[in-house]
């Protein structure tokens, strides 16, 4: 029977580099399940391309759930898991092992509860918070690279002005992870979250901002840590076994 690895954990914990080198070791397809990596639109704040995968990427098959704008709304979790059980059935045809790279909350639950329906066997290894003050310091540097302080319109503050002038998904807008941290500043400072990507920003305003988004982040993380080490219990963890 085939078996379908699921390698879950926390924002920027590093599942990205674990699910890569796995692929690699068994020549395996990984499959992306995060919902917000599905809009092309938002390939920075979502971090979709940031896969520290480092040499022979081009190799890999990476595949997303689906392909969405901000304009499309939500993706909702039910729709999500469909989508993700037709790629897993589809390369299960294919593969014998298949590599599923994901920390969304919602959607690995739907997972977990799957049991004996899937036509192949489910594995997962979580990774883990080692140290709480280096994974802090990990995402602050990496809000700090989001926002692209030598050209902010091209990194998450310039995502934001865009997604922003769809009015009728702001509150979709609102719920994403990051864009939150950085509407709270904006509301905070007087900001209109449209001027983002023609603003003139400080260091010292792009150091707060950072800042925030990785309270966020880390906040996040540790609901995803306490979460996932709940789910999966009656999961083998071995790979390839």
């Amino acid at each position: 029977m085939p078996q379908a690895h699921a390698i879950i954990g926390p924002t920027g914990v590093g599942k990205s580099a674990v699910a890569v080198a796995l692929a690699r070791e068994f020549t395996a397809p990984i499959v992306v399940a995060d919902r917000i990596q599905c809009y092309l639109d938002l390939p920075i704040t979502s971090a979709r391309d940031d896969v520290g995968a480092g040499e022979g990427l081009q190799a890999l098959t990476r595949l997303h759930l689906s392909q969405r704008s901000v304009a499309d709304g939500d993706y909702p979790p039910e729709q999500a898991m469909r989508d993700l059980r037709m790629r897993l059935d589809e390369l299960a045809e294919q593969h014998p092992f298949i590599v599923i790279e994901g920390g969304s909350i919602s959607l690995l639950r739907l997972l977990a509860g799957c049991g004996e329906e899937l036509g192949y066997r489910l594995t997962a290894h979580t990774v883990h918070i080692v140290d709480r003050r280096q994974y802090r310091s990990r995402l602050r540097d990496r809000a700090y690279q989001m926002l692209r302080a030598d050209a902010p319109a091209t990194g998450m503050l310039g995502e934001l002005a865009a997604a922003w002038r769809h009015t009728e998904q702001r509150a979709f807008v609102a719920s994403i992870n990051g864009f939150e941290a950085v509407l709270e500043w904006c509301d905070d400072r007087g900001v209109d979250p449209l001027t983002l990507s023609t603003r003139s920003f400080t260091h010292a305003e792009l150091d707060e901002i950072a800042d925030l988004i990785a309270h966020w982040h880390v906040e996040h993380g540790y609901e995803q840590e306490q979460v996932f080490s709940r789910l999966f219990t009656d999961v083998p963890t071995a790979a390839g076994s």
